[in-house]
């Protein structure tokens, strides 16, 4: 744990991000984990690999959504559509 820190705060220049990115993972996780529940689908092969993709999404986000908000200097609430625009941006082209 401490060595996936580590390696986040060189990535991310920053221990604030880090911090965010090391928080959304399993966040991510365990709300995955609820909707299969509440759904009633099986923790199977396709289901644990739809969650390491989830996992994989939120991280990615989670660190260029940071990167993003400071660079801009922005607040918290400026910077969220922006940061939306951005990431939908990419999914729709």
């Amino acid at each position: 744990m401490v060595l996936v820190l580590l390696i986040l705060i060189l990535q991310l220049h920053s221990l604030r991000y880090a911090a965010v990115v090391l928080i959304g993972a399993p966040l991510s996780t365990v709300g995955g984990l609820l909707v299969l529940a509440a759904t009633g689908i099986p923790l199977d092969v396709s289901s644990i690999t739809g969650l390491i993709l989830l996992v994989g999404l939120v991280v990615k986000n989670a660190s260029s959504c940071s990167r993003a908000r400071a660079r801009s200097g922005l607040g918290r609430v400026m910077n969220r559509p922006a940061a939306a625009r951005a990431r939908l941006r990419v999914r729709v082209s």
